[in-house]
């Protein structure tokens, strides 16, 4: 089975070089937003230095909702924050607050569910943080499977494997200690690939769209993937708005061109 390497970070590792934790194998980050309309201290900072040094990079919010409205409105200054800034893994939400926890299982999923379905809409890969005893006793899973799991089963070692199983994509194994990381810090295992997974979309099942510039049409969605040929500026060609896929910084939208299959990146593709 195909592992990566990585780390959660937050206000709480405020020094974090991450050059010297890629060297020692980290792969990816996945980062702190913050809570409600507050964002986390070292958000920025973070997002920024993971992404220099060449991780791949998700987000996970910390949820303090008590309504669906209100885990939209968590949702959207999500977005607004992430919006400057390229993800290889998803947006996940962090439901372990003991604040919320007395809350029924109906309603804590129904407010999972807003949060997901807000960030899903964006068209990000989305998921939830959770414990086992949250994901057994306080969530209804069956409503959350189109969602992808990161587990907090802490065995205190990566290769110690949790003895659960529902699915997860990414298991928070621990804590430990990481060249050029002060402190502790929360240690990850990833179980896919997400640079070739697709972003959920709701949007429909081609479109046109016109080209802002001279762009590659490559066979698959990377740069260092054959060009099957040139898009001109002002070229209207088809696009799949469900098909996308991260890689090397850029999301690679499917492309319908010269009677050719392929991908370009969506950032130089307007609507018409």
């Amino acid at each position: 089975m195909m592992t990566k390497k990585g780390i959660d970070i937050s206000y709480a590792n405020p020094k974090v070089d991450f050059v010297k934790a890629k060297a020692a194998g980290v792969e990816f980050a996945i980062i702190r937003t913050g809570y409600r309309q507050k964002t986390d201290d070292m958000f920025h900072s973070h997002i920024k230095g993971a992404t220099a040094a060449g991780m791949g990079v998700g987000v996970y919010c910390y949820c303090m909702a008590t309504t669906p409205a209100e885990a939209r409105k968590e949702a959207d200054y999500v977005l607004s924050l992430i919006k400057a800034y390229s993800l290889t893994y998803p947006v996940f939400y962090d439901m372990e607050d003991v604040s919320i926890e007395n809350l029924s299982r109906t309603k804590l999923t129904n407010i999972a569910v807003a949060f997901l379905e807000k960030i899903k809409a964006a068209g990000y890969r989305t998921g939830i943080y959770a414990n086992p005893s949250w994901l057994e006793n306080r969530l209804n899973r069956d409503k959350l499977t189109d969602y992808d799991i990161w587990l907090a089963h802490w065995t205190g070692a990566p290769d110690k494997p949790s003895k659960y199983d529902y699915g997860q994509t990414v298991w928070q194994w621990g804590a430990g200690d990481v060249d050029g990381i002060s402190g502790k810090v929360d240690g990850d295992i990833c179980y896919v690939d997400y640079s070739l997974k697709t972003v959920a979309s709701p949007r429909p099942t081609t479109e046109n769209r016109k080209a802002t510039d001279f762009l590659n049409f490559r066979r698959k969605p990377s740069l260092k993937s054959e060009a099957l040929g040139v898009i001109a500026p002002n070229t209207v060609v088809t696009v799949y708005p469900g098909e996308t896929a991260i890689e090397d910084g850029y999301v690679w939208i499917k492309t319908l061109f010269n009677g050719l299959t392929g991908y370009s990146a969506e950032k130089y593709l307007s609507k018409v």
